[in-house]
């Protein structure tokens, strides 16, 4: 739940420079990584090495000043979903922040899809049958593909790639 609270236009701007700091690490992260990643076997593991996780990690903790100074800023909520997801694969706290984001802004469909996927990948159908309707609602490009997916997960259990990352 989102507190209620007051935001000082000081505390706006150093939210928003903390979300920028936290945005180039994360933009600078994801350059390396894809590069990297694009080139490796499907049946390789794909991770990020300790001098990334270290970053990933700075950037967490950019995101969580700004979170401290403005809790209104979905994205903000969304990217700590994925970090705590990918850093630490702490499902509890990825599902909390997907949670508030959707509360700040709950037609917003890449985090919708993730927490579909998250919530197929749960076994949760029922949670992730109410976001495709939601998906579908808002006429959404994302929502035949996630209706298959749901599908396949109801038919043979949940499919591999079942979680399509927020864009």
């Amino acid at each position: 739940m989102i507190p209620e609270t007051d935001i000082s236009k000081q505390d706006a701007i150093a939210a928003l420079s903390e979300f920028r700091s936290a945005h180039r690490l994360i933009s600078a992260l994801q350059k390396q990584t894809m590069h990297r990643w694009s080139k490796q076997e499907f049946d390789e593991s794909i991770g990020y090495t300790d001098d990334e996780l270290s970053d990933y990690r700075s950037a967490r903790e950019h995101l969580l000043r700004s979170l401290e100074l403005n809790p209104f800023n979905p994205t903000v909520h969304w990217l700590l979903a994925n970090a705590y997801g990918e850093i630490d694969d702490d499902t509890s706290m990825l599902m909390d922040f997907y949670n508030s984001s959707l509360e700040l802004d709950p037609d917003d469909d890449d985090v919708l899809v993730a927490r579909m996927g998250m919530h197929m990948k749960a076994g949760r159908l029922n949670e992730a049958e109410q976001d495709l309707i939601h998906l579908e609602r808002l006429g959404s490009y994302h929502a035949e593909p996630m209706a298959k997916h749901l599908q396949a997960a109801k038919d043979n259990g949940e499919p591999d790639d079942a979680r399509e990352s927020p864009s």
